[in-house]
């Protein structure tokens, strides 16, 4: 191991000396919205299961696109309850990760009660 970062702590003191983490990512989730009616817009009791899918599908992906568009988020619809209610949820998503700061000795996290102030 080249460095012990928990024991010896880690400090970057301008960007350039930030240590990156490839392939890591964070999503900070900042929308929850109801979109059952906009989903099943044009399903009916009438409907078949695969028409279901298909339209299900469809306004799925239009809401989606309409959602994004050009900005840089993610959205994704998940379905709940066996498909008779439909959540999107937005998200901003960051994929530059840095490692800024470790304490040293992790001394933070061994004082019981009191929160770190960095």
């Amino acid at each position: 191991m080249e460095h012990d970062y928990l024991t010896d702590g880690f400090w970057a003191n301008n960007k350039n000396e930030e240590l990156p983490n490839p392939g890591l990512s964070v999503l900070f989730l900042n929308k929850v919205e109801d979109v059952t009616a906009m989903v099943l817009e044009g399903v009916t009791s009438e409907t078949s299961e695969a028409e279901r899918e298909e339209l299900v599908s469809k306004n799925t992906k239009a809401l989606v696109k309409e959602r994004k568009g050009d900005r840089k988020v993610r959205v994704e619809i998940v379905p709940f309850y066996s498909g008779n209610q439909y959540i999107l949820f937005e998200y901003d998503e960051y994929r530059d990760v840095r490692l800024a700061l470790i304490p040293l000795n992790n001394q933070s996290l061994k004082t019981p009660g009191q929160l770190p102030s960095y």
